[in-house]
């Protein structure tokens, strides 16, 4: 009997993790060619990785209710309705496989409800269970409930009771590996680092910065406070001109719009959806992105940086854990600042002194090349070969 894996997604809805789902699906279908993988979402998120992926011989999807409709209109953090909702899916699981010919079971974005009742449930299985996660460390380290009930099952509190030794949890940047073992010593040897896809379908060729042309600075994705947007607004306002041209690639956050002076910028964030492909083409017209992060976004792989590194743009941004490691072990790919306000001194030098603030432009590139070749889906399936023992 051919031997299977499972990659099963509960939370993202139908646009929700979409070029990540598509990188790690490749990245699984090429590490393993000889297993017949099943990848499991809501409707509208298989319709379009199906859409994105294309034929992949290997690959066949499942339709599941996505976690937060089993809720009954309560928190995930609540511990009954959060671990009912999370049985949901071990009873299909179940019901839909033969539990022990599944040599790899991947839960991507794991809440700890899930992760509490998946790991009693496949602790015992001849195969291995991996726990992704997204941004679920940020949510944990931002708020804990005071209920010593909820805080007994939450994410930190199951973390710090370990995980059965065929389970691991996978985080998505370089650092976070570290920040997991400092509140959960008990992890060790649970957590392993799978960097965040790039995808190599939208690797986009170098550009080349053209004197006399205004530089072109943009802000990628959701165009919030919560990554930084009205820092980026007030940094366009201060310092566009006919050398400085700051841009919006992304969709404005109804409900802050009006709070951002967008007079600075020389395209607003889009009032609709933006498309992936008018996204991409966007922005490789760009020649720097600025992502003025909070610290908020510190436990967490930015979607929007990984944007950057397939478009090979030098990046303007926040530092973090992360973002250091990544230095460390690439190279400089652009300018780090430890605050948002020290953003603001990098863009008066540039306006100043154009030249010399871009000196390493062309370094910063070489290492954006390098990062996404690193994390391209043949070596992401190199590595997920690596830390598993099927």
């Amino acid at each position: 009997m051919t031997k299977e894996i499972v990659l099963i997604d509960m939370v993202s809805h139908s646009e929700m993790h979409l070029p990540f789902n598509e990188g790690y699906l490749k990245a699984v279908s090429l590490a393993y060619p000889e297993k017949r993988i099943t990848f499991a979402a809501c409707d509208g998120h298989v319709e379009n990785l199906k859409t994105q992926v294309g034929t992949l011989c290997n690959v066949n999807y499942k339709v599941i209710p996505q976690f937060d409709e089993l809720l009954s209109s309560h928190s995930y953090h609540h511990p009954f309705y959060g671990r009912r909702a999370a049985r949901y899916y071990t009873k299909w699981l179940s019901e839909n496989f033969d539990l022990e010919n599944i040599d790899l079971l991947t839960v991507l974005g794991a809440r700890a409800p899930v992760i509490s009742v998946v790991q009693k449930f496949w602790k015992n299985m001849p195969g291995e269970c991996h726990f992704l996660q997204h941004n679920q460390l940020g949510i944990s380290k931002s708020w804990r409930s005071r209920n010593p009930i909820e805080r007994y099952f939450d994410y930190i509190s199951v973390l710090r009771r370990g995980l059965p030794k065929n389970q691991k949890l996978l985080v998505l940047e370089l650092g976070l590996d570290d920040v997991i073992l400092d509140i959960a010593p008990a992890m060790k040897g649970s957590v392993e680092v799978v960097e965040h896809p790039v995808l190599e379908s939208e690797w986009l060729p170098p550009k080349t910065l053209i004197a006399g042309e205004p530089i072109k600075i943009a802000f990628l994705g959701h165009c919030g406070k919560g990554k930084g947007f009205d820092v980026f607004c007030k940094i366009a306002k201060e310092f566009n001109s006919d050398n400085l041209k700051f841009y919006a690639i992304g969709k404005e956050n109804t409900g802050q719009a009006s709070e951002f002076d967008t007079s600075g910028l020389a395209l607003p964030p889009h009032k609709t959806h933006l498309a992936r492909e008018k996204f991409v083409e966007l922005l490789g017209t760009m020649d720097l992105v600025c992502l003025p992060l909070p610290n908020s976004v510190s436990y967490v792989s930015s979607g929007s940086i990984i944007d950057a590194f397939a478009a090979a743009k030098p990046l303007i941004t926040t530092s973090n854990q992360s973002h250091i490691a990544i230095g460390e072990k690439y190279g400089e790919f652009g300018i780090l600042k430890a605050e948002q306000s020290g953003l603001f001194n990098f863009f008066k030098d540039l306006a100043d002194k154009p030249e010399q603030s871009l000196a390493n432009y062309e370094d910063w590139k070489r290492n954006t090349i390098k990062i996404r070749k690193a994390r391209g889906e043949q070596e992401i399936a190199k590595r997920i070969k690596s830390i598993c023992n099927t």
